[in-house]
């Protein structure tokens, strides 16, 4: 949409539109962030309003080739297509610090992952149509139960 980004408020049905800006242009995901909307691009993080976008964080190896961006709990979380997992704390005064993999130095616990949801444990899809379950970095095994399993079967 050349640029711009637009918010919908849920509760009074308002719509906002933010930018275009030139960075805007170039976003690879977008998440929002407390009450900040946030992109990835090339450059690394930038905060977006409704006249400026400025970077808040420079690219470093958790904005390497993301996959997916997510926010939870005021942090803000990267999936790369390594299968490193980053997270970029929150720090004081709505900032973010600097991003540590989430599983361990040089540690890629989600190769293939496709897709990411934060409820306090991150929850990863794998391309394989697989999930895996992470609590405070660590694998937790579960099973789906009451689901029927379909099959994709494209010839």
């Amino acid at each position: 949409s050349g640029g711009r980004i637009i918010t919908v408020s849920v509760e009074g049905r308002k719509t906002q539109v933010l930018g275009p800006h030139e960075k805007t242009k170039a976003a690879l995901d977008l998440t929002q962030y407390s009450n900040q909307i946030l992109i990835i691009t090339d450059e690394g993080v930038i905060e977006v309003t409704k006249s400026s976008a400025k970077k808040i964080i420079d690219k470093d190896k958790g904005l390497e080739d993301i996959e997916k961006v997510e926010s939870f709990s005021g942090n803000l979380y990267t999936l790369t297509k390594k299968g490193e997992l980053f997270r970029y704390p929150a720090i004081e005064g709505g900032l973010l610090g600097t991003g540590k993999n989430w599983f361990g130095e040089n540690l890629a616990l989600a190769e293939g992952g496709k897709d990411m949801s934060i409820d306090g444990s991150v929850w990863i899809l794998l391309e394989n149509g697989n999930i895996k379950k992470f609590t405070r970095g660590s694998l937790e095994n579960f099973r789906l139960k009451g689901l029927e399993i379909v099959k994709n079967n494209k010839s």
